[in-house]
């Protein structure tokens, strides 16, 4: 599980994030860890014209298809 101090990391980039999501609109996440997983789709949500959905490591060739999709 994330800390709080991870947290607060993570919110003071959203301003970076925000100007990035002009450029990509998905973004697979491929990892085996869940809170990885729960907490990048979460932020994919709060992200306006971006998608985000993650994959477990097995899935690399689906996360490929997504993104190219």
């Amino acid at each position: 599980m994330p800390t709080l101090g991870a947290i607060v990391v993570e919110l003071k980039n959203l301003p970076k994030i925000f100007r990035m999501v002009q450029k990509i609109d998905r973004i697979a996440i491929v990892c085996n860890q869940t809170w990885i997983q729960t907490g990048a789709e979460i932020e994919g949500k709060l992200i306006p014209g971006l998608k985000m959905k993650s994959f477990d490591l097995d899935k690399e060739n689906e996360a490929v298809e997504w993104l190219e999709a």
